[in-house]
């Protein structure tokens, strides 16, 4: 699944990002390299476990933990 940053909050941390199936996913972001527009690949279907994603924009890539 693809999906786009559209709001990054360092601080508390926490990122949303919008599916082009207008699917919202949250996460905690990387501390570094993610940014407001970028867009981001992972598997959906892996709830409640760690996953490595991919920054497709930049081509990195770090960990995430998609919450249900």
């Amino acid at each position: 699944m693809r999906a786009t940053i559209q709001k990054l909050n360092i601080t508390l941390p926490y990122c949303d990002a919008r599916s082009d199936s207008d699917i919202l996913f949250v996460f905690r972001p990387p501390t570094t390299g993610l940014h407001l527009g970028d867009v981001v690949e992972f598997d959906h279907s892996i709830i409640e476990a760690s996953q490595t994603a991919r920054n497709v924009t930049t081509g990195e890539t770090f960990e995430i933990h998609l919450r249900e």
